[in-house]
């Protein structure tokens, strides 16, 4: 049995991990019972054999590094981490498995349809007509007293932010459509970004416009040739348009200073545990080597008790792979962003390379100040995304 590692052939490894299952399913660990551990090794051994046909040898490395923190933790944190990992996973090799080239449009052309889909049920809810997610009302003697409307525009996203991540992300996909509007459609895509009420949005937004508009100079028609000149206007007006924005309208309760000096606290904490970083899923976590939660805008109540809001998430991507992952995950992720680019840039670029290329850049703008990688609702759409660009760049790998 040949111990060798392609990520485009990985069955000769994956013979060496099922083989070594035998030993593994006969492990125990002192104070556990003989089952649970077993299964334990079990689950281990099977998320590090799936990660061999991930294709890209970055995404293999964070998924066996996930599994290595999990047992560092002595299987006390990230259970809820490893199982997201894992699906995730499967969703993209099935992605693999399931779509060829032919079948990209198709894909794209029912996430077009999604999109529409979330502008116009965002319309319904501003002339109140939500009948899906409903305000509970509630009273301290009486409990539930029933449903108020809601006119909060978000479409189908549940909230505004992630409404504003939507349209970002479905601008490349709009605007490499070989349509007489792509153009006009993908300036639209500003409106419920607008109203997303989220400055990180509008920069996605603003490089997703600037991006497709210099891959597919065909938009802008008879003054193509004047390409530069237009995206470097393009780029001053949307600038401006961002600082104004950020300024007047992004939402101050949860505004991008307040996220900053979370991350400054965040930060200053990994020097503890830099390289394998406080473990899995610890940011929202007491453990005995950490005590404390993460708050923002703490205050004292009438009564004279703290009172703060707790979060559950830095806000920011990158920061939670550092604290929860430590350098050695960061390393990996910044790997396989680097091997993206370097394969769109030897790539031939077709319309749905860079209209996936662009999903992937948005995502990555997107968790400078979000979380997408962490919502089943977002990641449902950028799995396969991204094994369908691997798909549509599978020859420049």
């Amino acid at each position: 049995m040949k111990f060798e590692f392609d990520t485009l052939k990985p069955t000769n490894v994956s013979r060496v991990f099922i083989t070594a299952l035998i030993f593994l399913g006969l492990f125990q660990m002192y104070g556990w019972a003989a089952r649970e551990a077993q299964q334990v090794f079990l689950v281990c051994g099977t998320i590090c054999m799936v990660s061999l046909f991930m294709k890209n040898i970055w995404l293999t490395l964070f998924m066996m590094w996930t599994v290595f923190l999990y047992c560092y933790s002595h299987f006390q944190l990230g259970q809820i981490y490893l199982t997201n990992i894992f699906f995730g996973s499967v969703l993209y090799i099935f992605s693999m498995i399931s779509f060829k080239k032919e079948h990209i449009d198709k894909y794209l052309t029912v996430f077009l349809w999604f999109v529409a889909a979330n502008i116009g049920f965002s319309v319904i809810q501003t002339l109140g007509g939500d009948w899906i997610y409903k305000m509970a009302m509630f009273t301290k003697e009486n409990g539930f007293e029933g449903t108020i409307d809601s006119n909060d525009p978000c479409g189908f996203m549940m909230f505004r932010s992630a409404y504003g991540m939507l349209a970002a992300m479905a601008m490349p996909v709009i605007m490499t459509r070989r349509w007489k509007t792509s153009l006009w459609l993908g300036l639209a895509m500003f409106v419920p970004i607008y109203i997303s009420s989220s400055s990180v949005a509008v920069l996605a937004g603003i490089v997703a416009f600037l991006f497709s508009l210099w891959h597919a100079p065909y938009l802008l028609g008879r003054v193509s040739r004047y390409k530069r000149l237009v995206v470097v206007g393009m780029a001053v007006v949307l600038l401006v348009g961002g600082l104004w924005y950020a300024a007047i309208r992004d939402d101050h309760v949860t505004s991008f200073n307040a996220r900053v000096n979370q991350w400054k606290l965040v930060l200053g904490d990994t020097v503890t545990h830099p390289l394998v970083g406080w473990g899995l899923d610890s940011y929202r976590v007491v453990t005995k080597d950490k005590t404390w939660l993460y708050a923002k805008d703490p205050y004292m109540t009438k009564d004279n008790k703290l009172s703060a809001d707790i979060w559950d998430n830095p806000h920011n991507a990158f920061v939670s792979f550092v604290f929860e992952w430590g350098y050695i995950g960061l390393f990996f992720v910044v790997g396989y962003i680097a091997s993206v680019f370097k394969r769109f840039k030897k790539a031939n670029p077709t319309s749905n390379a860079i209209a996936l290329f662009g999903v992937f850049l948005v995502t990555v703008i997107l968790s400078l100040a979000h979380f997408p990688l962490f919502l089943a609702r977002m990641m449902c759409m950028i799995v396969p995304m991204m094994a369908l660009f691997e798909i549509e760049t599978e020859r420049y790998a």
